[in-house]
């Protein structure tokens, strides 16, 4: 937790105990944007650690999803003859963060169920912009650092040059600006 404000701060290490992680970050973003004066700009970033492994879910959404079960494109593919060496190779090193899970379902079920924190927690700003009339001067953009794959061609994690790896969200809300999708602003 620090400062880069008009007086820089250094951060201390603060170690969340009592509180779901998510929405202690959660919570110093909207403590932060009720300390704005009325038209005074802002930055405020917000990164989350889910759907990273352990993806351990909030209590509320510890049920959700209960049956999903992904069978994409390729899961599990079994003849990779076809595939360049580094995923053909039996002995490849993946990269996979799901060593505690035996069950890979369980696993996704669990990257989902983290993700509704974070699913809330944007649904908050919105509704405290909304609440503080700034959401109609305030430029939302919502991306990840990657795309993930869940089991396709028996690869696990980020990084692969395969769709679900290369896909990454990216959305901007402007106010005044139609909603559009742009596909031609990404290269393949």
């Amino acid at each position: 937790v620090g400062n880069s404000g008009a007086a820089s701060i250094p951060g201390e290490t603060v170690s969340v105990r009592d509180q779901y992680v998510t929405n202690y970050h959660r919570d110093h973003v909207l403590q932060f944007l009720d300390g704005l004066h009325s038209d005074q700009p802002f930055f405020a970033f917000f990164s989350v650690f889910p759907p990273h492994a352990p993806a351990i879910p909030d209590s509320p959404d510890i049920n959700l999803y209960g049956d999903y079960i992904y069978r994409g494109r390729a899961f599990d593919e079994v003849d990779l003859t076809d595939k360049p060496d580094w995923v053909s190779d039996p002995n490849r090193a993946l990269v996979a963060k799901i060593a505690n899970y035996p069950d890979v379902d369980e696993f996704h079920r669990d990257q989902l169920r983290s993700l509704a924190s974070v699913d809330r927690a944007v649904g908050a700003f919105i509704d405290k912009l909304e609440q503080l009339g700034r959401l109609d001067k305030t430029v939302i953009i919502f991306t990840s650092d990657n795309g993930f794959q869940w089991g396709e061609h028996g690869l696990h994690g980020k990084g692969m040059a395969y769709e679900e790896s290369i896909r990454v969200p990216f959305t901007v809300y402007m106010p005044g600006v139609t909603p559009r999708r742009d596909p031609s602003l990404i290269s393949a």
